[in-house]
């Protein structure tokens, strides 16, 4: 339904605004063709297509963000890169904002409402509009920016010589994985965002004994950031956000962050450091990942975020991968299958969206 928009002069514009929206949702859709293009480029085989009407899959790793495959569980949410040899996860939270607790309220805005009604009673609305922005909008009249929490980068060193790759997200198990080999070996990674648990769960396996070896690292989106390890098995990445976001700002009262990462494995050893967290001739590894600020609602950033995580990874640290899986699955698919998806076994996205891709070239 398209509202009809008058001007001032009681004319209408409703012919036109309809133009502009379907023009926009023309724009969008072709937007869209062109970007699922660039994120399956590599080609997908046909056959394999009809394998899962819910599956999306490609054989080359992401290059840009935009090629990433997306997890989340409405809260704690990254995006999967699928590298063989590199890996890299960009994980966000909600509540990580630039900023701090700031009344937003213009001083003396209400001395000002009778006038900008008297200017619109007298159909004078552009100078109603700009006596209203002058003195009665919010001060800053922009909110502050939502920012990227960090990167946990897993590097699998002897894996650039790698074959029958394979990445894919399975949208009815919300599950992305990784899948090919190196000398032999299959290796295989699952990523997932539980809701019911809270936390990003990464799961390490090869076909062969003694075979999982990595180096896992977090990276940290804001200039003001550190990683630590706590304890044998955890390393965490520590920080707080700058009052507008540049290396210029003031801390002040900003957010404080924290994001815990715990590993443990099937056979082998892990060495945590202050910079990484090192496996070693592991059958499988297991990693979960949280992430908290110091966000408890509009004007209060008293939170613990270190307390938050502490919580959070002591109800998980007992779990199997399978008893995570499962209920995240559970948990997953009594959202997603109240309604049916079929994304087909047509042609490659790329194959499709080629003949626009070249108009605009």
């Amino acid at each position: 339904m398209v509202e009809t928009c008058r001007t001032s002069r009681g004319g209408s514009r409703t012919a036109r605004t309809d133009k502009i929206v379907l023009w926009r949702l023309s724009t969008l859709v072709l937007l869209a063709a062109q970007f699922i293009a660039a994120s399956t480029y590599g080609g997908l085989a046909d056959s394999e297509l009809s394998k899962s009407s819910s599956r999306l899959w490609y054989l080359k790793s992401a290059k840009q963000w935009t090629e990433a495959l997306p997890i989340g569980n409405g809260r704690l949410g990254a995006m999967v890169f699928g590298g063989a040899e590199n890996e890299r996860l960009q994980f966000n939270e909600d509540t990580l904002w630039t900023g701090r607790p700031h009344d937003y309220s213009h001083p003396g805005a209400a001395d000002y409402l009778p006038v900008v009604r008297k200017l619109l009673f007298e159909g004078k609305q552009r100078q109603a509009e700009a006596l209203a922005m002058e003195r009665m909008m919010s001060v800053p009249l922009r909110q502050h920016a939502y920012q990227p929490f960090g990167d946990l980068h897993l590097h699998f060193l002897g894996s650039h010589k790698f074959s029958d790759y394979r990445r894919e997200l399975d949208l009815d198990t919300a599950v992305a994985r990784v899948t090919y080999t190196v000398d032999g070996v299959k290796f295989a990674r699952e990523v997932f965002s539980s809701a019911a648990d809270r936390v990003i769960v990464v799961h390490i396996t090869a076909d062969r004994d003694s075979s999982v070896n990595f180096t896992a690292k977090m990276n940290g989106a804001q200039p003001d950031t550190s990683t630590v390890a706590v304890g044998k098995t955890q390393l965490a990445l520590r920080g707080q956000m700058r009052s507008d976001g540049h290396p210029s700002g003031r801390q002040g009262n900003c957010l404080k962050f924290e994001a815990r990462l715990l590993v443990s494995t099937d056979g082998g050893k892990v060495k945590v450091t202050n910079e990484a967290v090192e496996v070693k001739g592991a059958d499988a590894a297991t990693l979960l990942l949280a992430a908290a600020t110091s966000f408890t609602n509009f004007k209060d950033v008293s939170a613990d975020p270190a307390a938050r995580c502490d919580q959070v990874i002591r109800a998980v640290s007992g779990k199997s991968y399978e008893s995570l899986r499962n209920a995240h699955v559970i948990d997953h698919r009594r959202l997603f299958r109240r309604v049916e998806l079929d994304l087909g076994a047509t042609d490659p996205a790329d194959r499709r969206a080629a003949p626009y891709i070249r108009r605009q070239q």
